[in-house]
């Protein structure tokens, strides 16, 4: 209730530092690191973006500038991901009528990948007393990877972004790690 929430974004764009990418990422992000951020401190930048192992590196660029502008940095880690999407193997076991649960099949599925970059962007933030890395795997995979939110509808629509519901079982966990001290 005494929070403001602002959020820039742009499909498709990773704004890591060096910008990298199409015209409207680049000049999205350079209007936000340029003009934007520089005009007022923040209490809590959170970054999250799908990022492949490449990027990792790409890390202390961006946190040396974010730094300049908030008291603390989270940085989201990657969702679980599946493949096929989430969505498609629950259609398949609805259509081809399997007696595999959708929690047995899914865990097959998981994109090993995105547990790698988890771990390398942990491993890679944990230096900085002002970051705090937030490990959705962590949260959502303890045991087997959630397929389902709280009220039932699959976590994921796509390769990697999560449904509103999941969002909104996720977010008290983020907002549980904010440090709001003056």
């Amino acid at each position: 209730p005494k929070m403001n929430v602002l959020q820039a974004t742009s499909g498709g764009c990773t704004g890591l530092i060096p910008l990298q990418g199409q015209k409207f990422c680049t000049e999205f992000f350079d209007f936000i690191y340029q003009d934007f951020l520089p005009k007022n401190h923040y209490d809590v930048i959170i970054f999250s973006s799908r990022i492949v192992m490449n990027d990792v590196s790409k890390f202390s660029k961006t946190i040396d500038l974010y730094e300049k502008y908030a008291k603390q940095i989270i940085v989201v880690g990657p969702v679980p991901e599946f493949d096929p999407y989430l969505y498609k193997t629950a259609a398949w076991i609805e259509i081809m009528g399997s007696n595999l649960a959708l929690l047995e099949l899914a865990q097959d599925t998981l994109v090993l990948e995105r547990f790698r970059v988890d771990r390398a962007l942990k491993s890679r933030l944990s230096e900085n007393p002002k970051v705090t890395y937030f490990s959705v795997l962590e949260e959502m995979c303890e045991g087997n990877c959630q397929v389902n939110s709280s009220n039932g509808e699959l976590t994921t629509f796509d390769y990697g972004h999560l449904t509103l519901s999941a969002a909104k079982d996720l977010a008290p966990s983020i907002v549980s790690i904010m440090r709001f001290k003056n």
